[in-house]
């Protein structure tokens, strides 16, 4: 089994708050892990189920509050090839930044992460 690194898709959006994130052409093969991960600037704003065309995302962990912002991190496993726009959305306007990675196994398994465990920064190891 050989995880390689396919590709990765930014949405930054720090200058001005917003209620929403895209982030554009994703594009996965049958089979493809594709990670969501979101860090917004205001701890009690919440994000919505990202979405990639109409397949569900599953969060991993819990939401990580740091007390200044939080971060989550989603999972779904490509059910067809093809390309669409992952989208989530804030329950508020916020700052914040997005990112989406796409790896893929050579064994053409589907891959499991590993438990996730939350830290905060200044305690403890990060997982």
């Amino acid at each position: 089994m050989t995880i390689s690194f396919i590709s990765s898709t930014f949405d930054n959006h720090t200058s001005d708050p917003n209620d929403s994130t895209t982030v554009s052409s994703v594009a996965a093969v049958t089979g493809d892990k594709i990670l969501f991960l979101s860090y917004w600037r205001s701890k009690a704003e919440t994000i919505t189920t990202p979405l990639w065309g109409s397949l569900a995302f599953t969060q991993v962990g819990s939401t990580i509050d740091t007390g200044e912002a939080s971060l989550a991190l989603y999972e779904a496993n490509a059910n067809a090839s093809a390309t669409h726009d992952v989208t989530a959305s804030f329950s508020n306007f916020v700052r914040y930044n997005s990112v989406v990675v796409v790896a893929r196994d050579s064994s053409n398994a589907v891959m499991a992460l590993s438990s996730v465990q939350q830290q905060i920064y200044n305690s403890g190891t990060f997982s």
